[in-house]
Formats: structure tokens, C-alpha cells, sequence
């Protein structure tokens, strides 16, 4: 049984100097049982599980956040500290945030433009090349590793023993976190699952949700990318996507099992069923 956000957000907006506006809910996820509140016309409140999340690692994920906007990168959103002087608290059960609201809106429409997807992508890359700055010593691949512990792949097996640079990444980087205004991406948003990876990992996540399975798209998100940081190994990119969006089937399958999804969600599972069905079919 998920557990909701048990504080009212007046009670989280006491962190916060007063006068901010008023907090309306705006998501409420029954699957990390965040909330995400806009507080006036220009901000977000977000809480979320600290078993989902400890402050340290929020903080961490903050800090990267603030390398790409000391960059320029103004796609990502700013921090607005709260009254200790941090940018974000544990009040309760619950990890507490505060930032800029993106303006914009997410491409949902099922086959999105290619200057879209190009400007997506090309965004991405930028991203990245930020953060490549900030990269660790050699490991294995997280998102080969997370895979792998969920389903036998004998593609991604012989890509497990390999050392990687990993570097921050997004990792749920998919099509309604890019929000756009125009042609323009205007904001990219969700940090809440960032970590130490592999860039392969968001581009398999983010063109598997913007161009799913049309080899055009495919072709102009990754010469974007190209244009902003170095090109990953593109046969790797596509096996975690096609490995990757089996498993997320498989998740959506028991979510729906155990009660009614929302609307956002249910276009989720249709698109991954869509694509997992038309691989089956072709496999016969």
C-alpha cells in the first residue's frame, strides 16, 4: 500500500521564505509515491520517500545540477534554497525539494517531429559533455548490471565484464521529461533517479521513448548527440533500449494488474506493448 506524502505542503513550505505563492498539486505518482506541487507560477515543491532516497545522495544529484547550470545549460532547473541555507531536507518520512518550474510542454504525440527529436538529443549530448568532467574510475556498467539482474541476455553478457568511465546520467530520461516550447527545448526535468552510469543508458532511454522504432528518427537523434558529445557504441545503445523496454513491460503489466493506471501511465504501457508486440510478431 503506498503512503502519501503524510504533510501538507504549507507544512514543507515552511522551509521556504515566505511568500512564494500558493502550492497546487500538480503530480502524484502511485508508483515512487512522489508529489510534485507548483507553488505559484515558478516553482516546484517535490517530496519524495526517503527510503527511496537519502539526502546525501539528493545532494549529490544537486551538485551535479548545479555543474550544468554554472555551464550555461539553462535547460536544467535552478535550486532555490531553503531557510538553512541547503537546497534540500528530510521533514519526516520525506526528502524535501524546491525548484525552478520549467516552462513548456512534452512531445507526446506518437510520432514526434525530427527537429524534435534532433534538438532532444542534441540537448542530451550537451548534458553529457558537462558531465563527463565529472567521471569516476573504471566499473562495470550499472545499466548492463541492472538489466541482467532481471533477465538472461546473451548480447548484453558479453558487453558485463568491460570496464566503463562512468559519469552522472540521468537514467529515466524519456519523452515527458523534455519539455519543449516550439521547436526549442525549453527545460529537461525529473533528477530524482541520477546516478553514476554509462551514457549509453539515456540515450537508449530517451530514443527508445521519442522514436521507439522508426530507424529515421533513430538516425537523427544520434547524429544530434554526435554534434555535442562523443557518440557511445550505438549497438549497445539499442540492446539496452530492446532489453530495457521488455523488462519495463513486464513492470507495467503487474502495475496494471494491481489496480487502474493513470492516464500518463497507460500511454506508457501502450507504447511499450505496441513495440514488444511487433518485435514477437517479427520473431515468428
Amino acid at each position: 500500500m503506498i503512503r502519501w506524502p503524510s504533510a501538507e505542503p504549507a507544512t514543507l513550505l515552511a522551509h521556504w521564505p515566505r511568500g512564494l505563492g500558493e502550492a497546487k498539486l500538480f503530480l502524484s505518482s502511485g508508483l515512487s509515491a512522489a508529489c510534485l506541487w507548483r507553488v505559484g507560477e515558478s516553482l516546484a515543491l517535490r517530496a519524495m520517500p526517503v527510503a527511496q532516497c537519502s539526502l546525501e545522495v539528493m545532494l549529490q544529484r544537486h551538485r551535479w545540477m548545479r555543474q550544468a547550470r554554472s555551464a550555461g545549460l539553462s535547460v536544467v532547473p535552478d535550486l532555490i534554497p531553503h531557510s538553512q541555507g541547503g537546497t534540500a531536507l528530510v521533514h519526516g518520512p520525506w526528502i524535501v525539494e524546491m525548484q525552478q518550474w520549467m516552462t513548456g510542454t512534452a512531445d507526446l504525440e506518437e510520432r514526434p517531429q525530427p527537429v524534435r527529436v534532433q534538438q532532444a538529443c542534441q540537448t542530451l549530448g550537451l548534458l553529457h559533455r558537462i558531465w563527463q568532467r565529472d567521471s569516476q574510475s573504471s566499473a562495470r556498467a550499472p545499466a548492463i548490471e541492472r538489466r541482467l539482474a532481471e533477465c538472461r541476455d546473451a548480447e548484453l553478457e558479453r558487453w558485463r565484464e568491460r570496464s566503463w568511465r562512468l559519469q552522472p546520467c540521468l537514467v529515466d530520461i524519456h519523452r515527458e521529461h523534455v519539455l519543449f516550447t516550439g521547436q526549442q527545448v525549453s527545460g529537461i526535468v525529473d533528477y530524482a533517479t541520477a546516478q553514476w552510469d554509462i551514457p549509453h543508458a539515456d540515450l537508449a532511454r530517451l530514443l527508445g521513448s521519442l522514436a521507439e522504432d522508426d530507424e529515421a528518427l533513430w538516425q537523427t537523434g544520434l547524429e544530434a548527440y554526435a554534434q555535442a558529445a562523443p557518440l557511445p557504441e550505438v549497438e549497445l545503445i539499442r540492446r539496452l533500449d530492446r532489453v530495457g523496454a521488455w523488462i519495463a513491460l513486464q513492470r507495467w503489466e503487474r502495475w496494471r494488474a494491481a489496480g487502474p493506471l493513470t492516464p500518463a501511465a497507460q500511454r506508457r504501457w501502450e507504447r511499450l506493448h505496441r513495440r514488444v508486440s511487433t518485435w514477437n510478431r517479427l520473431a515468428e
